[in-house]
């Protein structure tokens, strides 16, 4: 007599990463509404979890630091939501002062778009207050695009092992 067959599937470093670390260069143009436009150029660091399947809804979070014309710095970090090529970064932003302008704090909202390896955003953020004596940076509005390796901590990407 045949006796039943219990196939356990096992955890294999061969499936698809859910869970990634990016890393790369920022660059663009910005400026605020009572500067004149200047290109900037950073980096970025994000973490994203896909918790059901990979590509689809993500979560995590962000941190950047860049130059802005090369005259004063700019940091932001905060949570960054995904759905499939679409997503926004939401968090807060530090801008360095410059000649009378105050450190100024304040929201960063970025919607993108991301294809593969390059993404492109819209960066709004909105000043809510100043660490420093002057007056506060304006509102920011740039275009930002990014070229970021995503490194698969749990399984591959398409295939290719990172690790």
């Amino acid at each position: 007599s045949a006796e039943p067959v219990v196939v356990l599937r096992r955890e294999s470093s061969t499936q698809q990463a859910k869970n990634f670390v990016s890393v790369g260069p920022i660059f663009g143009f910005t400026g605020h509404l009572d500067t004149p436009v200047t290109g900037m150029l950073g980096v970025e660091l994000s973490y994203v979890r896909y918790p059901a399947s990979a590509f689809r809804f993500g979560i995590g979070g962000f941190a950047q630091a860049q130059t802005v014309g090369f005259a004063h710095g700019r940091f932001a970090f905060g949570p960054q939501f995904n759905f499939m090529m679409f997503g926004a970064e939401i968090g807060a932003f530090l801008e360095e002062g410059i000649d009378k302008r105050a450190t100024t704090v304040g929201l960063h909202a970025s919607p993108f778009v991301s294809l593969g390896f390059f993404s492109a955003a819209l960066r709004i953020a909105v000043p809510i207050g100043t660490l420093t004596e002057g007056q506060p940076h304006g509102i920011d509005l740039g275009l930002v695009g990014a070229i970021k390796l995503p490194i698969p901590l749990d399984g591959q990407l398409f295939g290719l092992a990172f690790h």
